[in-house]
């Protein structure tokens, strides 16, 4: 997802599997970038605030359908999603 300008929330909702692994890529150019990755019904398995460029990992530990929420402030870059394995 590239963005010139993200002032809002949008959100992806993942199916995964116990032990899956989860790479964000995130490059941030000015503003600021929430993140969140949970089970629907659940708590977050990763939440930042005011995420710096630069790439992670987060493995999830149950099954099911993760959404992926980015909320933005003022936020110029790009972020890529992707299941890398498990």
């Amino acid at each position: 997802m590239d963005y010139s300008v993200l002032n809002r929330s949008d959100s992806q909702i993942f199916e995964l599997e116990k032990g899956d692994v989860v790479q964000f890529e995130i490059v941030s150019e000015s503003g600021k970038l929430e993140v969140s990755l949970q089970l629907e019904g659940g708590k977050p398995v990763y939440e930042g605030k005011d995420v710096p460029s630069g790439s992670f990992t987060v493995t999830v530990n149950k099954s099911g359908n993760y959404k992926c929420e980015l909320v933005g402030h003022k936020e110029k870059g790009s972020v890529r999603i992707e299941k890398v394995g498990n």
